[in-house]
């Protein structure tokens, strides 16, 4: 598992702030994006998982290697306006952490090329500890939060940047011990197969798989396990983008499986 702690976040702060411009590019890169029609409908059904305590807590323990399982009464969603003013939290940024202990789950939705993503992730990791430091008293014995940042990379092309800030920086062995070490856990959607998908039993894993299957009677199975497996107050805000699904996957298929869609999913959707 990748963290970004307090020692990272003291060595890198200066660096950062020299390089102010990338910051200025980026909020500039920000508020185009928002401009922008959102035509993606897993990008929306994702997000809207993400904002689960729950979903959340088996998108972690499923994806993120750790000792132990972290519960969902264990976390809560944070909604700090971070003092800094240069994070700002996009729709596609969602934020984490335990409830008694400074530990945060940063999470952010990509679905196109960035490549200045590892500079950005570094970038929101110090803010976060920065709002931090701002709205607590320091104290001798206190201890400094810790970030574990997760890219979700939902792109057709294959994510070719790293995600070790060091690989990234000049090589000098002169000076190699003063390279920032950061690393954030990446989830890249085109190397996740259908069957390690299918074999989990959370929401995230089940609606990328239906982005995989190659015939009617795959999708069926996925979206029945879908209903399945979301409660009532869940399949309420996901059930018009399943269907928006539905009908987008009727153009993959013959005439026949879609009288099989129109008898079947839908009716399983409605109850």
């Amino acid at each position: 598992m990748n963290i970004f702690t307090y020692e990272d976040y003291i060595k890198c702060i200066h660096t950062l702030r020299l390089n102010s411009v990338f910051q200025l590019a980026e909020d500039e890169a920000e508020y185009n994006y928002e401009q922008k029609k959102d035509k993606n409908i897993y990008k929306d059904i994702i997000h809207i998982i993400l904002e689960d305590t729950e979903e959340i807590t088996k998108l972690i323990n499923n994806y993120i290697e750790i000792e132990e399982k972290v519960n969902k009464e264990e976390l809560e969603r944070y909604e700090s306006k971070f003092a800094s003013n240069r994070y700002k939290l996009r729709r596609d940024d969602i934020l984490y952490k335990f409830k008694s202990r400074d530990i945060y789950f940063l999470i952010k939705y990509q679905d196109e090329k960035d490549d200045n993503i590892l500079y950005n992730m570094l970038n929101y990791c110090v803010d976060i500890i920065y709002d931090w430091n701002v709205n607590v008293k320091i104290k001798e014995n206190i201890k400094y939060p810790i970030v574990v940042p997760i890219l979700i990379y939902d792109d057709n092309k294959k994510c070719k940047i790293t995600n070790d800030f060091s690989q990234m920086q000049v090589d000098d062995y002169i000076f190699d011990d003063y390279k920032i070490y950061f690393k954030y856990n990446l989830i890249e959607i085109n190397k996740l197969t259908l069957n390690n998908l299918i074999q989990k039993k959370d929401l995230f894993s089940n609606i990328i798989a239906l982005k995989k299957v190659k015939s009617y009677k795959e999708f069926e199975e996925i979206l029945t396990k879908i209903i399945k497996i979301a409660d009532d107050k869940k399949l309420k805000k996901i059930k018009e983008y399943l269907k928006e699904i539905v009908e987008n996957s009727y153009k993959q298929f013959c005439q026949e499986e879609v009288k099989f869609f129109e008898n079947k999913i839908y009716e399983k959707i409605k109850k």
